[in-house]
């Protein structure tokens, strides 16, 4: 096999392992990406006057918080969570990481989506008990 099977392969098994079901208004997009309990992550779409919104839906800060990770808790966190939205040219809109994307760009801005929430979603690491863990 060569390297441009693997990549086929790779790219077939992505489109496989993606999936999504309409919810009124919004499409809730299955990724075969895993956030740090497993669970699958899920985005949001939305087209609204010619672009497409894209949402997680509140779901990766809600997820830190029940890990015991409050990005408002420390100026530090704020900062490293701004850091990598910034990065990755994400916004917020309350607890939901969002980007807008057109038609063209969409497949583009809604990996950088991903990426932004598997990176935020690292800072499970920084919860209390387990810093505590890496120095006991």
């Amino acid at each position: 096999m060569t390297i441009e099977d693997l990549i086929s392969n790779y790219t077939s098994w992505i489109r496989e392992q993606t999936s999504f079901r309409k919810l009124d208004d919004w499409y809730e997009i299955n990724t075969p990406f895993l956030n740090h309990n497993n669970d699958v992550i899920q985005i949001y779409a939305k087209k609204i006057n010619g672009t497409v919104e894209l949402s997680d839906g509140g779901d990766t800060l809600n997820e830190l918080s029940l890990s015991g990770v409050s990005i408002e808790q420390s100026s530090k966190r704020t900062k490293e969570f701004q850091t990598i939205l910034n990065g990755f040219g994400i916004d917020t809109k309350g607890t939901e990481l969002v980007a807008v994307a057109t038609e063209e760009t969409f497949a583009e801005v809604k990996h950088r989506l991903v990426q932004a929430i598997m990176s935020v979603d690292d800072m499970f690491l920084l919860a209390k008990p387990r810093i505590e863990s890496f120095f006991l």
